[in-house]
């Protein structure tokens, strides 16, 4: 699915110059499986990285900076280009070194509306068939400043941010999201990708997920995947109560046969009188009123035994 991504994004320029942080974005995962999915693509002979460092100006002074472009090999179209490229590129390097002018920084900017723009007008494209490819050497990650966007959330957000970010994960289970990510999901505070209500429940259905994997003995091994995953499809979190309040029912249906235990509440036949009562119920007074029912279901059975 990652390849077909890059095949999206390189149909405009033929090459894919996105950072691994934008893709990760965009996908919803980690640097690192973005970074481990281009190390098994080249692998495989699919993708070829072509990386260069430039020297850019900078309020702080001269700074060194590495280039990418990320080509997805098709049959051979791009590979001679990228020949040309590389000893275009050598020698602009001895020039530049030579006469002393450094390289300005790469201005192209990748953003959410132009990936939706771009996959929208490739979606009806057949899939390239690949073959194999030379592989370059990776080039080492370029080590960006952290930056704080938790100090923007308001402070709702901030609070729940915070919860997730310091969520504990059982062993085996990979890294937790990053704190970037999850503020990332309730900014700008005036029209937020996802309200606050919504990334809570998208939490919430995490932890019912996680727990009933680990009962599995399975493993959830991408929180912030997970969350962002959930919050994309909209799946709501379940009624702990609801499915406690049924299964109890189920169980007091399986005792008396004057309770019956249907899809959305029990009934209850006490004397004549048919009584009901719903399973979204908070535990404690549906539990209380059943209990009570039943011992008024049998008082009344034994007076007109």
């Amino acid at each position: 699915m990652h390849n077909k991504s890059l095949n999206i994004l390189t149909s405009k320029h033929g090459y894919c110059y996105a950072s691994d942080e934008q893709l990760a974005e965009m996908k919803g995962v980690s640097e690192a499986s973005i970074r481990r999915w281009h190390l098994a693509l080249e692998k495989g002979g699919h993708i070829e990285r072509l990386t260069w460092r430039v020297h850019v100006k900078t309020e702080k002074g001269l700074e060194i900076r590495t280039k990418r472009k990320i080509y997805v090999d098709q049959g051979g179209k791009h590979r001679s280009n990228k020949k040309a490229e590389r000893s275009e590129m050598s020698a602009h390097c001895e020039r530049s070194e030579m006469s002393g002018i450094k390289e300005e920084p790469f201005k192209e900017e990748l953003s959410k509306e132009n990936i939706v723009q771009t996959m929208t007008s490739t979606t009806e494209k057949k899939d390239t068939v690949l073959s194999a490819a030379p592989i370059s050497e990776p080039a080492a990650p370029v080590q960006r400043p952290q930056k704080s966007y938790a100090n923007a959330l308001a402070p709702d957000a901030r609070k729940l941010h915070d919860r997730i970010v310091r969520h504990k994960l059982p062993p085996g289970w990979g890294d937790g999201p990053r704190s970037e990510d999850v503020a990332a999901w309730m900014l700008p505070r005036d029209n937020p990708l996802f309200t606050v209500a919504q990334v809570e429940d998208a939490y919430k259905t995490y932890r019912q997920d996680a727990a009933e994997a680990e009962s599995r003995g399975d493993v959830v091994d991408n929180m912030g995947g997970r969350i962002r995953s959930i919050l994309n499809t909209g799946r709501k979190s379940k009624n702990q109560d609801f499915e406690s309040n049924k299964s109890f029912s189920e169980r007091m249906a399986a005792k008396f046969d004057l309770v019956t235990a249907l899809k959305n509440y029990v009934k209850i036949q006490i004397g004549s009188t048919d009584e009901t009562m719903q399973y979204s119920l908070p535990h404690p007074v549906f539990h209380d009123w059943l209990e009570h029912k039943t011992r008024q279901m049998e008082f009344e059975a034994m007076v007109n035994s």
